[in-house]
């Protein structure tokens, strides 16, 4: 677990700085609304990466042979990739509806 959790941040901290340095280089000039929008766009990224990772999570599969040895243990799977899927990303959503707000509060500041 703490290894998934060092991999989440180092991929947050690089989100984060590639759209920074991607905005500062687009527009030259650091102020708020730069910083708004690379901000936004962070948010952006990694609201979709979890509404991603929520569905792709309802699609594994452990093992072909281990379900063909034991048919309780696809069926189990099975379910929980149904209740999984009918589980509504809010938090993900959520992040994305902010880096939209974010991200268009910058773009009308600099356009």
């Amino acid at each position: 677990m703490n290894l998934v959790l060092l991999i989440v941040v180092v991929a947050m901290i690089t989100v984060t700085a590639l759209a920074i340095i991607i905005t500062n280089a687009i527009i030259n000039h650091w102020g708020f609304f730069e910083i708004s929008l690379s901000i936004g766009i962070t948010l952006i990224i990694i609201g979709g990466l979890g509404v991603f990772g929520s569905y792709l999570g309802a699609y594994s599969v452990s093992s072909f042979a281990a379900h063909a040895r034991y048919p309780e243990m696809a069926t189990v799977e099975s379910n929980y990739a149904f209740k999984r899927r009918q589980k509504f990303p809010i938090i993900s959503i959520a992040l994305m509806a902010l880096g939209a707000i974010f991200a268009g509060i910058g773009l009308i500041g600099i356009f």
